[in-house]
């Protein structure tokens, strides 16, 4: 696979989990983008918005973004996702989306 999938959706809406299966059908890479922020600035998000907000939160998840985004990845993004957020998914690139009821996300 060589495109880029990203999971975009509400906090516990089922992302991780998703993602993680789907990338193991899929035999690509997968990447969550709170749990690599956290393992590489040892900071939860709750931490680096006390600290700097959620402006340089936003910062951050976006420079996240931009670092894990490679064909053939499966990429679950925070459950904060933000307008500005989608602005870097869909900088330069296709993009498509599926969209569930909740009901059938259970």
């Amino acid at each position: 696979m060589g495109h880029t999938i990203y999971l975009v959706g509400a906090r516990a809406a089922g992302k991780t989990t998703f993602g993680g299966a789907l990338a193991r059908q899929l035999g690509c890479n997968y990447m969550d983008t709170d749990i690599h922020l956290r393992e590489t600035t040892g900071e939860t998000v709750a931490d680096i918005v006390a600290r700097e907000g959620w402006d340089g939160f936003r910062k951050r998840e976006s420079a996240v973004l931009r670092a894990v985004t490679a064909p053939g990845t499966v990429i679950a993004t925070g459950g904060r996702a933000t307008p500005h957020t989608y602005r870097e998914i869909h900088c330069g690139r296709g993009s498509r989306s599926a969209r569930r009821p909740r009901t059938s996300l259970s």
